[in-house]
């Protein structure tokens, strides 16, 4: 293989460009004459002297040994010598064309080789710490090790130290150990047998405990919960709306439950309302409901409690001359007994001939809305106590009634015969 000489661009005494100088070649520190080569190889014999073209650039020529240029213009007039004349080794040859002084390590006479074959030596050395390999991993012989190298190892049957809760040595799997010191280091563990992934740290050359890492399928959705399975970490997809999370009966995992009993739905309070109406019914979840009363005061005096059903939620509410039938029965101290009815009315009756003078509070009590899902006849019962208008009387006021058609009702309203409600709060529950 032949060296590219170099001979700068060709210049003369002034420093101009000298076109078609010469450079004529000689062995170094002689007048001998040596060949010249066009090609890296040094098998194309090129003429001597080499001729520059018009810009003063020398063509690309090779010399197999030391050499001198002796530069003229293209008259023969002498410039400069080059003695010895730089060369660039194997310019332009590949690494494999490039020499390469051989090594014990390396016994390689080319660069590509050399290269090659330091590559292959790498990827062994580095196989003790199981990384660029393509086989199992090296055995890692005790776990709670403190000078182990940094790498990824594989335990068996024969790892002694300590394993996380419900792994054995015989369960197999990988270690990954990672330095960031000499007396600090961290490892992870990867379960063979299970999706279970553990890590701990290495302070001080002590090992700290084991803590394991939530590994659960993808996929996963907002709401969704982990938890611990019987082998790994698993995932319960999120429930629906009003469902609780409850034990199984196993004890052994968690799991979505209808809700049980009586779940508040919504709170109205009054302040001169004319009506509170109650659009939070979920009629898949819930059989009945429940709407506590407390201290509801009319604006109007001696005015009657009444109810109304929809079943387009809220938009409009049933009003028919006689869509309703209600009986109500009343007992006040040291008066007589009371009845309030009507077989056919524009809307429930629930209490009348209550007060609002100083000292009358107004309602108290409960309702309950029976069959008001699944086009059923809605009906309820209500146990109230309320002031009424007569001397201030306290009394008590049963009563039932019902609408006059099936339907699916959607939403109550509740408003006084005559004027506003002036204060008070109605509760409404989902019963189970």
């Amino acid at each position: 293989m032949a060296n590219q000489i170099l001979l700068g661009r060709a210049l003369d005494a002034n420093g101009y460009i000298a076109p078609a100088a010469k450079a004529t070649i000689y062995a170094d520190g002689t007048s001998t004459l040596i060949t010249v080569y066009s090609d890296v190889a040094g098998t194309v014999v090129a003429a001597n002297p080499i001729v520059a073209d018009g810009d003063g650039f020398w063509p690309q020529r090779y010399v197999t040994e030391d050499a001198k240029a002796a530069v003229t213009t293209s008259a023969d007039v002498a410039l400069y010598t080059l003695d010895p004349a730089p060369t660039s080794q194997g310019t332009g040859g590949s690494a494999s064309q490039v020499s390469f002084a051989p090594t014990v390590p390396l016994p390689q006479t080319n660069v590509q080789a050399a290269i090659e074959a330091a590559a292959a030596l790498a990827v062994s050395g580095f196989a003790a710490f199981g990384l660029g390999i393509t086989g199992n991993a090296t055995l890692l012989a005790n776990l709670d090790a403190t000078g182990t190298g940094a790498g990824l190892y594989r335990f068996d049957g024969t790892t002694t130290g300590t394993y996380p809760t419900g792994v054995a040595a015989g369960d197999t799997g990988l270690i990954e150990l990672w330095r960031q010191a000499g007396a600090t280091a961290m490892m992870e563990l990867h379960h063979a047998t299970s999706n279970r992934l553990f890590r701990r740290r290495m302070t001080a050359t002590v090992w700290g405990a084991w803590r394991e890492i939530p590994v659960v399928n993808q996929a996963t959705v907002e709401g969704d919960i982990i938890y611990r399975g019987s082998a790994d970490f698993q995932r319960l997809a999120k429930g629906t709306a009003g469902q609780f999370l409850a034990m199984n009966s196993g004890a052994t995992a968690p799991e979505w439950a209808a809700v049980q009993g009586r779940v508040l739905l919504a709170t109205k309070t009054a302040s001169a309302s004319a009506t509170l109406d109650f659009t939070e019914f979920n009629n898949a979840l819930y059989p009945l409901y429940e709407f506590d009363l407390t201290f509801v005061l009319p604006a109007t005096d001696n005015a009657n409690l009444l109810m109304r059903f929809s079943t387009d939620a809220g938009a409009t509410y049933d009003a028919g001359a006689t869509d309703y039938s209600f009986a109500v029965t009343s007992k006040a101290a040291g008066a007589t007994d009371d009845s309030y009815d009507s077989p056919g009315a524009p809307a429930l009756g629930l209490a009348e001939g209550v007060g609002n003078a100083a000292g009358e509070k107004g309602i108290c009590g409960r309702i309950i809305l029976f069959g008001s899902p699944d086009a059923t006849r809605a009906t309820i019962r209500s146990i109230l106590n309320c002031f009424e208008s007569v001397a201030g009387h306290i009394e008590v006021m049963d009563g039932v009634g019902a609408r006059l058609a099936d339907q699916d009702t959607t939403a109550v309203r509740f408003l006084f015969s005559a004027g506003n409600i002036t204060s008070g709060t109605i509760k409404m529950y989902g019963v189970i």
